[in-house]
């Protein structure tokens, strides 16, 4: 397809009906709105992600540095065992098919249709949708059109027709792509003067070619990304070794045993 939808419905195993009542959710948004910036500072767990960053420098300097890549199953288990949080259960999913079609959702007007097709194929009845919310995940572009589109018709009658019913919902595979470009734009520096530095140097000095930061290609960007950070990491190891070894012992560098080099 060109231009087209193609929906998969996916069962989510263990979620209570309760779990998606319109009611609690709205008045969860409600109170988040009326958090100031610090309430959401001080809602982070600070120590727990000094651990995950510490854990996230061992992981790095075991991976790269042969002398010590023997702990490095050690430094795996910090992330499943020790500084786990949350985790997620393993479940097989559950899904199915639905016909493709020839709707752009890309518009306002394209997301109507579609939740429209779907809840047809479906066979949802205006009582099926009366104390439920249905998750539709998609990209970015899905979540702006469908809020918009809830926007637009919240007057109209009927909770089908208000679309109260969907809820837009980012995949993960986009959020990170989305959180790939806003990295892309805040740390590609310019190419002349005295803005030779950032990102874009680290992936010049690597011989990194071809990397177009507007465009931002997933895997390609991902990995130079990837790649900058952890030698970032392992410089700052190295930095901190050169110190250590200079700080107050001995004098000159002949003073330095050999074995120390």
């Amino acid at each position: 397809m060109r231009t087209g939808t193609a929906s998969t419905v996916l069962v989510m195993d263990g979620v209570s009906k309760d779990d998606l009542d319109p009611k609690a959710l709205a008045d969860q948004l409600h109170f988040r709105s009326r958090l100031t910036f610090n309430d959401l500072i001080n809602d982070l767990d600070q120590k727990h992600l000094d651990n995950i960053g510490k854990a996230t420098l061992l992981s790095i300097w075991t991976k790269h540095i042969k002398s010590l890549k023997r702990f490095s199953p050690e430094a795996a288990t910090l992330f499943a065992e020790k500084y786990k949080k949350r985790p997620l259960q393993l479940r097989k999913s559950t899904y199915y098919s639905l016909k493709t079609s020839t709707i752009d959702e890309s518009r306002a007007g394209g997301a109507k249709d579609v939740l429209s097709d779907i809840a047809s194929q479906l066979q949802l009845q205006e009582s099926d949708l009366d104390n439920i919310l249905i998750p539709v995940a998609g990209d970015l572009v899905t979540v702006d059109r469908v809020r918009k589109l809830k926007r637009y018709t919240c007057t109209d009658v009927g909770i089908r027709n208000q679309h109260k019913w969907a809820l837009p919902w980012i995949q993960l595979w986009h959020m990170k792509w989305a959180v790939l470009r806003s990295f892309y734009n805040t740390h590609w520096a310019g190419s002349i003067g005295k803005h030779l530095y950032g990102l874009r140097n680290d992936c010049n000095m690597l011989q990194w070619k071809n990397l177009n930061p507007t465009k931002c290609d997933f895997y390609s960007h991902h990995e130079a990304a990837t790649v900058t950070f952890e030698c970032l990491c392992i410089g700052a190891l190295l930095l901190g070794a050169c110190y250590n070894l200079f700080l107050g012992v001995p004098h000159t560098i002949k003073d330095i045993p050999r074995g120390n080099w």
